[in-house]
């Protein structure tokens, strides 16, 4: 599906992953697959193999052809055609688990109560479009739901077990609305006892891989930025020196389709290398 691009800065999601993560490509020197993606067969494999517990709504139960995934270990996905899933740890109510940049028609957020684990829930669509996103945070973990057939508002909130008085819309902060353009996230990265600064329109995930000391950035799942102290011999690669003896580097050329956001926000990250690798200070 396809919606009408416009101009909206979603949070950027941070995820620290301590273990395993497997890195090729970019980081020279390991055998491991690249992919962080690894696929099952049920879902109490996928259960068994994430180091967080998750719900599925009861939609879902039932339904057949179902995918299942993880993602570095810390985000699950399930999906099929009517359906598509995504869970991982809660970071801040800004980031979208589902790393869903459109802008749509309709899109509210919401504080919950009542005899419900959700505290928070997001509804967004297009009048024109037969699908909707509800994204929601129960305890530490933020879900994210694209269901191919809107419904109305009652049978929406079912899905979750919910009712309209189980939601109070949540009010904006109009002087904070104006200037997302302007907002740069500052990372604590363990690993090196450092910390990064990056731009919140640059949408993307941050994971720590602390069995191969390196830091690796991507967007859309793959792979575009690491930091370690490894020399990198990659030609598909640029290196930036940093502070500490570390070493950034990235993807020469933007391996999205032009015609994805996952392209421009490529480009904006390159747009701001150096702002990022200037960011970056030992602790």
């Amino acid at each position: 599906m396809m919606f009408k691009k416009k101009s909206l800065i979603i949070g950027l999601i941070l995820l620290v992953v301590v273990g395993f993560i497997a890195i090729n490509g970019i980081k020279n020197g390991s055998t491991r697959n690249s992919s962080p993606v690894q696929k099952y067969t049920s879902l109490s494999n996928l259960h068994n193999a994430v180091p967080f517990t998750f719900n599925i709504p009861e939609i879902l139960v039932n339904e057949t052809d179902l995918k299942y995934e993880s993602i570095a270990g810390n985000m699950v996905k399930i999906w099929n055609d009517n359906y598509l899933f995504k869970a991982a740890p809660f970071v801040h109510e800004g980031a979208d688990v589902g790393g869903n940049y459109e802008v749509y028609e309709f899109d509210e957020t919401y504080d919950v109560s009542g005899d419900t684990n959700i505290t928070l829930l997001r509804i967004r669509y297009n009048t024109s479009d037969d699908n909707i996103i509800l994204t929601w945070k129960a305890g530490n973990i933020a879900y994210y739901l694209d269901i191919n057939k809107r419904e109305d508002i009652d049978n929406t909130l079912a899905v979750l077990n919910l009712t309209s008085e189980n939601i109070v819309k949540k009010s904006v902060d109009e002087d904070t609305e104006g200037d997302i353009d302007n907002k740069i996230n500052t990372f604590k990265l363990d690993i090196f006892n450092a910390e990064i600064s990056i731009p919140e329109e640059i949408v993307s995930t941050i994971i720590e891989d602390a069995d191969n000391e390196v830091v690796v950035l991507l967007i859309d799942g793959t792979m575009v930025l690491n930091i370690s102290k490894q020399n990198n011999i990659d030609e598909s690669t640029t290196k930036i020196e940093l502070q500490g003896g570390y070493k950034l580097s990235y993807l020469k050329r933007n391996p999205f389709d032009s015609n994805t956001d996952s392209f421009k926000i490529y480009n904006k990250l390159i747009e701001h290398i150096e702002d990022i690798a200037n960011s970056f200070v030992t602790l």
